[in-house]
């Protein structure tokens, strides 16, 4: 998924949550729409079992391995051909999950593709990790980050979800 906002992604995981019968983990009230986009809403944590977005800690956790880390410059490697899709080599475009290698757990595109819209925040607006195919190699490294107002989208932005203990 890609071309989504910070908004699009939480519903999507409260849907997805229903449709599991699971908790949610998020209340979301208030919803103003523009169009086709949500503008804003009220957006609490209720701490269902539901699905999520990953924390940024966690997100980073994912993407190095963290307690066994190699100290790669990517998401498991330090040569970004092997594992990511970014500027130099994806013609523009997101790529199928899968055909670069996947890093030390087994989860491919950390680092390129698509940059993944979080749960953490920055001056208000919501922090996106990753790189994508779109981004210089420099951005594609483990140590980037950036932010956006939550009602924005990016044609190289999507999300991974992860479920709540």
């Amino acid at each position: 998924v890609e071309s989504v906002t910070w908004y699009d992604a939480i519903m999507y995981c409260n849907k997805l949550s229903e449709k599991e019968n699971i908790s949610k983990y998020y209340k979301i009230t208030n919803v103003i729409e523009d169009g086709y986009n949500i503008k804003s809403a009220n957006i609490s944590i209720i701490g269902g079992k539901g699905f999520k977005l990953l924390e940024d800690k966690e997100w980073e956790y994912a993407a190095k391995k963290k307690k066994k880390s190699k100290g790669y410059k990517y998401s498991g490697s330090d040569d970004i051909d092997e594992i990511a899709w970014y500027y130099g080599d994806a013609g523009s475009v997101s790529h199928e999950i899968g055909i670069k290698l996947s890093n030390e757990l087994g989860i491919y595109d950390m680092s390129g593709n698509v940059c993944e819209w979080t749960n953490s925040e920055y001056n208000q607006n919501k922090i996106f990790r990753g790189g994508s195919w779109y981004d210089s190699l420099s951005q594609c490294e483990l140590k980037e980050w950036t932010h956006s107002e939550p009602g924005f989208w990016y044609i190289y932005v999507g999300f991974r979800i992860a479920r709540s203990k």
